[in-house]
């Protein structure tokens, strides 16, 4: 059983949702239990290189598709992006620490 830690950044202004018209994603984060480690970076000033879009969408989804779990904080909120993408995630079980503080 894998389970990553994942996140997103993304803009801070107008709004922060990936059907906003002036919001975009900057980098996307992911490690998992044994200290792997990997961040892509979409749209981000000081990338200082040519950045394909195309190859950093099919490198998340692979390391999900090795994944049981995603584990992160407003997970909702990154899930959007992931959809946004059409990266597929049903494959995962789901833990949003956000919610499970909630209830804690």
């Amino acid at each position: 059983m894998r389970t990553i830690g994942f996140d997103v950044e993304t803009t801070k202004a107008p709004r922060l949702n990936p059907w906003s018209e002036d919001s975009y994603l900057v980098l996307v984060n992911i490690t998992d239990q044994l200290g792997y480690k990997r961040t892509w970076i979409f749209n981000h000033k000081e990338a200082g290189e040519e950045i394909v879009q195309e190859l950093n969408i099919r490198q998340i989804q692979e390391e999900i598709n090795k994944s049981t779990r995603i584990v992160g904080h407003n997970l909702k909120f990154d899930l959007q992006w992931l959809r946004f993408l059409g990266i597929n995630y049903s494959n995962c079980k789901l833990w949003c620490t956000q919610v499970a503080e909630y209830i804690i």
